[in-house]
């Protein structure tokens, strides 16, 4: 039996393929809370201040909360920690959070990306100034 290719790598050295990493973020999310908290306050800082104060969708841009998940911005305005959230609504916020596991890979690839151009940056000066010296 041939082995399924692998389309795109998802991250540098591994031979996941995007969807296989969404699919990760998307199990993780549903299943931890720890992941479903940090997701949320990460896409929450992608709304902006119009929709942080509103709760609804002002600016299509593909990152931020649905006008129908408000309630998950309500929650990170609040400014609770994990260990103050009730059980119900933690199974909220896992429910809602695993519709987000796309734009969390792309917050993930464009970070490592970034990243990779800084230290390729970094580098090129160190070798630069070894070469000064």
């Amino acid at each position: 039996m041939e082995e399924p290719k692998m389309s795109r790598k998802c991250l540098p050295g591994t031979d996941f393929t995007k969807k296989q990493c969404v699919d990760f973020i998307r199990m993780k999310v549903r299943s931890d809370d720890e992941w479903a908290f940090a997701a949320m306050k990460r896409i929450y800082g992608f709304q902006t201040a119009e929709e942080k104060r509103t709760g609804e969708t002002v600016v299509h841009n593909e990152f931020g909360f649905t006008t129908a998940d408000g309630q998950l911005s309500a929650m990170c305005r609040s400014g609770k920690g994990l260990d103050e959230l009730s059980e119900g609504f933690k199974a909220v916020m896992r429910n809602k959070m695993k519709k987000y596991a796309g734009q969390l890979y792309r917050v993930v690839t464009e970070v490592l990306h970034t990243e990779g151009l800084l230290a390729a940056h970094m580098a090129a000066q160190c070798a630069g100034e070894a070469a000064d010296a």
